[in-house]
């Protein structure tokens, strides 16, 4: 009510809480949705130096993590905006404006811990989400170490030890080491085109986007020294794994906080077996919820004859691209990462690498891999340049460290420019005053960057293998994929600077195959901006798409690949054909 005001009404305080397993350990289930080890699911409130020992296994159908299941408002809001049930006497409190409100829904984490079970070498946490879409359903099945679903969650120096294993479906799960999936919550469900009011000035008609980023910032999630690790022979599986995001839209992740030395995020990974997406951080890293939240950011596309400044909604977009910096992985042992499957409908799944397997829109540094597994890897009985070479194809000879159906890389499987297309929606609107230099400003966030960030194989080097062959009887010559490099299996625009793949054995591709990167190319116009009609009565396109290009041509500065001593052998396999250069 007016007098109490929303905060305390519904903020709820978890401190100072130690929860311990019996010498065999403690289990959590859930026969339907939300298990944690902790909560299982948490809207508006603040959790601080909880600590959960001896914890065995945390199962539910979905929404699934070793501290909380999910957190954050995105789940519970229904088409009047966001209702809880208040009390028990059935007032449904009707929280649709959650611009104003969004700090007091979202869930902030300090200092909590969840260490698993491990009384010897093989036992450790596991964390499972078990449903499936089997009945046709198209339900996203979620599991994490640390938290399944995290909407808008702000969790600092908290952690996971003694991890074991985190799996969900191999068709629509998503599993991380510390996150299932994280996203920008909340904002496409509870906020209307009415609460935009609120920032707009009524005499002048300017939008006060300061007003609107305060706003949205608690609506992104960030996650600031926060490690998993994994016991011996520990990793994750699911449809898009990542060792410690499965999907990672928008957001940060910082750990410069823990010191010089500890600049990781990920310890003592073992493998991430992904089907359409695997990194060994995350497996899908974007940009979220600028295009997504048709109800939030980009109903700036419905507000005519508004004055913005393109400076200030540059700033808007920024919150919503992901920023992973000083969080590497460290792995003695080295690991492996796969994804091997294609999906029809998702012309980028078979994405897999080292850190990530597919990022668009990702700001990476200081985040170094180290260090892949060496795998043994059988060559061509004839030789390297022989014709024959079924051996590096053969899954029981040749193991690789990153293994792609589509993409493959040492560091990142397929680095894409990434969509601004609804940067353009809300530039569109914006009227004749805008020039060109404000489209590249805003293309110049969507552009993908890796800096001071390297790859390093164990010794006797990592080998890269990408490759996918339609077999059916179908199957027209044109059926096969595979982009393979000891960084990047293909880069479509963005800019990597000062990060080097170290000590690579094999790469192996079939349309391309490179020692640093297998395809580089320039981002597609018609990709970033739907189509350039976007910049039509706005600019000049013809004169100045010359300009536009330049951001779309990727760069590699100060960068080096090296193979291991006694050297490397590179090859892309596939014959062209008469539409399709290939074997590259």
């Amino acid at each position: 009510n007016g007098t109490l005001g929303i905060g305390n009404f519904l903020g709820f305080t978890v401190h100072h809480v130690t929860v311990t397993g019996t010498d065999t350990g403690y289990t959590v289930e859930a026969g339907e949705n939300y298990a944690g080890g902790a909560l299982g699911e948490a809207v508006g409130g603040d959790v601080e130096t909880v600590t959960l020992e001896r914890l065995k296994s945390v199962t539910a159908k979905n929404r699934v993590g070793g501290f909380v299941g999910c957190a954050g408002p995105g789940d519970l809001a229904g088409a009047g905006g966001l209702t809880l049930n208040l009390l028990g006497l059935n007032h449904l409190l009707q929280v649709k404006n959650l611009l104003k409100t969004g700090e007091w829904v979202r869930v902030k984490v300090t200092d909590a811990h969840v260490i698993g079970y491990h009384p010897d070498a093989t036992d450790g946490l596991t964390v499972t989400a078990t449903g499936t879409n089997s009945d046709g359903g198209a339900a996203d099945y979620v599991a994490g170490g640390f938290i399944g679903k995290s909407n808008s969650c702000e969790i600092n120096r908290s952690d996971v030890k003694n991890l074991k294993e985190v799996s969900a479906n191999d068709t629509d799960g998503f599993a991380g080491g510390f996150i299932g999936t994280s996203q920008t919550g909340g904002l496409a469900d509870v906020a209307s085109e009415d609460d935009l009011d609120v920032f707009i000035d009524k005499e002048t008609n300017v939008l006060d986007i300061n007003g609107l980023l305060t706003a949205v910032k608690y609506l992104i999630p960030s996650y600031t020294v926060c490690t998993v690790t994994y016991i011996n022979g520990g990793g994750v599986s699911a449809d898009t794994a990542g060792g410690f995001a499965g999907s990672f839209q928008s957001g940060t992740v910082n750990n410069q906080g823990a010191g010089k030395g500890n600049y990781y995020s990920v310890y003592n990974l073992d493998h991430v077996n992904g089907q359409s997406y695997a990194g060994g951080f995350g497996g899908n890293v974007y940009s979220g919820a600028l295009a997504d939240a048709a109800g939030g950011i980009s109903i700036l596309g419905g507000l005519k004859g508004l004055n913005i400044n393109v400076g200030d909604l540059l700033n808007l977009i920024n919150a919503y691209i992901p920023y992973v910096q000083y969080a590497g992985i460290k792995s003695d042992n080295g690991f492996t990462v796969t994804a091997n499957k294609i999906k029809s409908e998702d012309s980028y799944s078979g994405s897999a690498g080292g850190f990530i397997g597919y990022g668009s829109s990702v700001q990476v540094s200081y985040c170094d891999v180290t260090s892949l597994k060496h795998t043994d890897v059988t060559e061509p009985e004839q030789g390297l340049e022989s014709t024959d070479s079924s051996n590096y194809f053969d899954d029981v000879k040749s193991k690789y460290a990153v293994t792609g159906a589509r993409y493959a890389g040492g560091y990142i499987g397929y680095m894409n420019i990434g969509s601004a297309a609804s940067v353009g929606k809300g530039l569109s609107i914006l009227g004749t005053s805008i020039g060109i230099n404000n489209v590249l400003d805003a293309l110049n966030v969507v552009v993908s960057t890796i800096e001071h960030s390297n790859v390093t194989g164990n010794v006797g080097g990592f080998a890269v293998k990408a490759s996918w062959k339609k077999t059916a009887s179908d199957a027209s010559a044109n059926d096969v994929f595979g982009d393979a490099g000891g960084f990047a299996g293909k880069i479509s625009g963005g800019h990597i600077q000062d990060s080097n793949a170290n000590n690579f054995s094999y790469i192996i591709g079939q349309i391309t195959a490179g020692g640093y990167v297998g395809d580089l190319e320039p981002g597609n116009v018609a990709n970033v901006l739907e189509d350039t009609s976007i910049l039509g009565g706005l600019v000049d396109v013809s004169e100045t798409l010359a300009s536009l290009a330049e951001d779309f041509v990727p760069t590699i500065r100060n960068s080096s690949t090296t193979c291991i001593p006694c050297g490397g052998a590179v090859r892309a396999d596939a014959a062209s054909t008469t539409q399709v250069q290939r074997g590259m």
